[in-house]
């Protein structure tokens, strides 16, 4: 009797344990998925207020630009920001392209700010080697 006793609360522990961090881990996805969200809406926020960081002339002029301007330095901290939003979502999605693009079309945003991308190779050292081969995947398309 004893024995029973024994297992039925080693088994209610475990299960418990289980349900637990299910509900721990959907949980944290859950507010992963709102950081990210949020995220996004910043950037379409920045985006509007300041147009000419989504410009095509003026991400493609980023080589030669003067980076003491401050539209400049504002487009490198805006397209750090947009690279980390993509990582996020890379990350969040594991990695999955047909889940990013529910989440968020990377292509456009990738192709965009290319120039800035590989001004530096600072950003294969921060990324990660697999981050920079997803980003340089949409070059070549």
């Amino acid at each position: 009797m004893e024995c029973n006793a024994f297992y039925t609360t080693a088994i209610s522990a475990i299960v418990s344990a289980i349900v637990a961090g299910l509900i721990s881990y959907l949980t944290l996805r859950h507010q992963r998925r709102q950081y990210i969200d949020n995220m996004i809406d910043k950037m379409v926020e920045i985006g509007i207020e300041y147009p000419y960081l989504e410009d095509d002339a003026f991400c493609l002029a980023w080589a030669e630009a003067d980076k003491t301007d401050e539209r400049v330095q504002r487009y490198d901290n805006y397209c750090c920001f947009v690279f980390n939003v993509i990582e996020a979502v890379w990350q969040y999605c594991r990695k999955d392209n047909v889940e990013i693009d529910k989440v968020l079309y990377v292509k456009e945003l990738a192709i965009r700010h290319r120039v800035w991308w590989e001004s530096t190779s600072d950003n294969i050292e921060a990324y990660g080697a697999d981050f920079d081969e997803y980003i340089k995947s949409f070059q070549d398309k």
